[in-house]
Order: structure tokens, then C-alpha cells, then sequence
């Protein structure tokens, strides 16, 4: 997907393992941290944010309007 990193919230220290892990085995080079301001961050953040969920509408149905949606179509 093109991510160099993920933010967890601090108290996410089981997850930011399991990704560790999965980094180490797979290879990287992909960055984990724990962070108390991710909101803050988002916010500010000046470039693409896309916000993934298992819960949401299959990416394959909204890739093409999304493209469209950042002037990649």
C-alpha cells in the first residue's frame, strides 16, 4: 500500500509486536511506533490519509473512485 510506518496508540503494545514480527520475517524496511497524539497527527498531516477498516466497503469496489478522489485516475 506504499506506508513506510504505522502509529499505534500507546497502549498498543501487543499489536506493534506482532507487526515488529511480521516485519522481521518479511522485510522491511517498515517502522512501527506508540503514540499518545495520533489525532494530532492525522491532523496535521499535509499529505493522503486513508483510514482502512476489515469493517468498511471492499477496497476493490472503491479503489477506482478513490484514485479519482486524489487526482490519480
Amino acid at each position: 500500500l506504499g506506508a513506510d510506518r504505522v502509529i499505534f496508540p500507546d497502549n498498543a503494545g501487543q499489536s506493534a509486536e506482532t507487526v515488529r514480527g511480521v516485519t522481521d520475517r518479511f522485510g522491511g524496511p517498515f517502522a512501527v511506533e506508540l503514540r499518545d497524539d495520533q489525532k494530532a497527527i492525522v491532523r496535521n498531516f499535509e499529505g493522503i490519509v486513508v483510514h482502512l477498516t476489515m469493517y468498511g466497503e471492499r477496497v476493490q469496489e472503491v479503489e477506482e473512485a478513490v484514485r479519482e478522489a486524489v487526482g490519480l485516475a
